[in-house]
């Protein structure tokens, strides 16, 4: 990196670097890596960063040259999920409350601030739907509320289980992280983020159906921005991803049918 550096740049002291000469060393460095590594490139560019920070700081120079170039932007991370077959591992481990709980997070798709704060009133035993409120608070969230669609199993426990319609459905919050990461070790299951695990699940598998839209799994996970959504695109099946950013009334089947279908592969 500094040969180079300095190839470009022609030994020059730092007072003398141009913002020039930056974007030189950054497209020969992207003809080099290409855009596959362009992580590679932020993470130079940034260190430069800190060098000219730090000459400045000395009274070495007076501006950074590397200000001018737009660092490429981080490579989207795929969310990680748990497959049919370890999230049934996922429940044989459990107790029966915290199975209940797992169920309803990777049927509803609900944060975990969602889930805890669901009350009665929310649950719909007729239509067998769940209103949730939606916590993505400064993310350009679209409505209030979402509705999911809720399978027999689920909503016959729920109804086992009805309180007050004002009270909560969780009475008994406890640490779901701590017994989620509990639960997973106990099943052999590699190590996953375990705040948000279940919640990529629901969505993951629901793109994996090819049953629903891109914008129609924006709104079931309560995304203000499609760009959200988009970690999920490469997983819905290549000849719906063209019309999945453009189609919002395809899906026929609900979530239920399709989540019926999935957990019976476990059974």
């Amino acid at each position: 990196m500094v040969r180079r550096l300095n190839r470009i740049m022609g030994n020059k002291p730092i007072e003398a670097v141009t913002v020039g000469m930056c974007r030189a060393y950054e497209i020969e460095r992207l003809t080099e890596i290409g855009d596959g590594t362009k992580e590679t490139l932020r993470k130079e560019i940034m260190l430069f960063r800190r060098i000219w920070r730090r000459a400045i700081e000395a009274g070495a120079v007076v501006v950074d040259p590397w200000k001018a170039l737009t660092l490429p932007k981080r490579a989207a991370r795929s969310p990680k999920f748990m497959t049919v077959e370890q999230f049934g591992d996922l429940i044989r481990v459990a107790t029966p409350e915290w199975a209940f709980r797992w169920r309803f997070l990777v049927q509803t798709g609900a944060r975990l601030i969602e889930a805890v704060s669901v009350r009665w009133s929310q649950v719909d035993f007729q239509s067998r739907t769940i209103r949730l409120r939606n916590a993505a608070k400064g993310k350009g969230t679209r409505e209030e509320f979402r509705t999911i669609l809720l399978s027999g199993e689920l909503i016959a426990e729920l109804r086992n289980r009805k309180g007050n319609e004002e009270g909560l459905v969780f009475l008994n919050i406890g640490e779901w992280t701590k017994q989620f990461t509990a639960n997973r070790r106990a099943a052999g299951i590699p190590s996953l983020s375990a705040r948000n695990m279940l919640r990529h699940t629901f969505a993951s598998w629901l793109a994996q159906s090819g049953e629903v839209t891109l914008l129609e799994l924006r709104d079931l996970m309560g995304h203000g921005d499609i760009s959200s959504t988009q970690v999920y695109a490469h997983l819905i099946p290549a000849q719906n991803v063209a019309v999945a950013v453009v189609l919002a009334e395809n899906c026929r089947r609900s979530v239920e049918d399709i989540f019926d279908q999935e957990v019976a592969k476990v059974g």
